[in-house]
């Protein structure tokens, strides 16, 4: 194997860990889907708050408590992140 064999390699990894942090990263709210998926919003003012939510019309829908807010409340929102892999062994 030649000193450079693992070159290639790195710069997979290198671009794999691009995507994940550019995916992970808190995006202006304006950005956020409306499709009804899931995600996290994020108010940060004088305190930080995050909740799990999704787009029903205009108001946003708190997953946990059933609440709705006004859009404008918030100022981040970024995707869930996946699951972790689960055996049932």
């Amino acid at each position: 194997m030649g000193s450079k064999d693992w070159y290639p390699e790195v710069l997979k990894l290198r671009g794999r860990i691009a995507e994940l942090e550019a995916k992970y990263q808190w995006q202006p709210f304006e950005t956020a889907p409306k499709d009804k998926s899931h995600f996290l919003v994020c108010y940060a003012y004088e305190y930080v708050y995050i909740q799990r939510v999704y787009f029903d019309g205009d108001r946003l829908v708190d997953v946990n408590s059933g609440n709705t807010s006004n859009a404008d409340y918030w100022s981040h929102w970024m995707p869930l992140p996946e699951p972790p892999e689960h055996s049932n062994e």
